[in-house]
């Protein structure tokens, strides 16, 4: 149920017009978790790394299109926020508000 948007990195200006006729959108978060819990149509990371992963003002405003449409977007830095977004995404209850408060405290 895990997805990894191609979004990143550098590309030829041909790549990247090829990839924008594909429908891909700028900002949209790099994990695409499609699983509904605790009131959520599903689960959003952009991830950055642990030490000076900066979010773009187009990742800013993709979060917040996506957490007001009902989804879970939030910024986690480094593999080990990002498993534990998940895990709290998916098997526990309560601690769903501390990692969507996250999202934006970056």
């Amino acid at each position: 149920f895990i997805h990894h948007s191609p979004n990143g990195g550098l590309r030829s200006g041909r790549e990247g017009a090829k990839f924008r006729d594909m429908g891909t959108k700028a900002g949209y978060p790099d994990l695409i978790l499609d699983i509904a819990r605790k009131g959520y149509h599903g689960l959003r990371i952009e991830l950055k790394r642990s030490k000076g992963g900066k979010v773009s003002a187009e990742q800013k405003q993709r979060l917040q299109l996506l957490n007001n449409e009902g989804y879970l977007a939030v910024v986690c830095k480094g593999y080990d926020e990002a498993l534990d977004a998940i895990k709290t995404h998916i098997l526990t209850d309560g601690l769903h508000a501390m990692v969507a408060a996250k999202a934006f405290q970056r």
